[in-house]
């Protein structure tokens, strides 16, 4: 999970790391306070659950 912090507060992404090493944001588990998304933190846990 990767937050960032700005002016308009604190953003949440879901990101991978893949095999050749380099990291990308999954576009659709995001959540931020102009973008809210409440059940952000269950979708990431599926995420994290199913790649386990």
């Amino acid at each position: 999970m990767r937050e960032t912090k700005d002016q308009n507060g604190t953003a949440l992404a879901a990101r991978i790391t893949l095999a050749s090493g380099r990291r990308r944001s999954l576009p659709g588990l995001q959540h931020s306070n102009l973008y809210p998304f409440p059940e952000f933190h269950v979708d990431f846990q599926r995420v994290v659950n199913w790649w386990s």
